[in-house]
């Protein structure tokens, strides 16, 4: 796969009204709960270099422009990862890991 990202654990099965997207329609993080249907764990993705790369590029792109507003997302780079990645296409999305017993 170019890139695959992670459903969050604390938010799978769960409908996208309980997801933890940033909600301010001014922060660059900003998602419609309806627009995407799933939450993605911010610090477990991965892929090709040069496609992790361009994802990161985006990223930084969005943290930028909330930093020229003097904001920052409520669940910072979560925030910016989700905002990615219900905005990209992704090749792979790796499900729920079970939990250990």
């Amino acid at each position: 796969h170019d890139t695959v990202a992670a459903y969050h654990p604390g938010f799978y099965g769960k409908p996208s009204s309980q997801f933890s997207y940033e909600r301010r329609v001014e922060s660059s993080a900003f998602v419609d709960p309806a627009s995407c249907d799933t939450y993605f764990a911010g610090g477990f993705y991965g892929g090709a270099t040069a496609k992790v790369l361009g994802v990161w590029d985006r990223f930084l792109s969005l943290v930028r422009q909330d930093a020229a507003k003097d904001m920052i997302a409520e669940w910072h780079d979560e925030s910016y990862m989700n905002r990615v990645w219900c905005s990209s296409p992704r090749d792979g999305l790796l499900s729920r890991m079970p939990s250990s017993a």
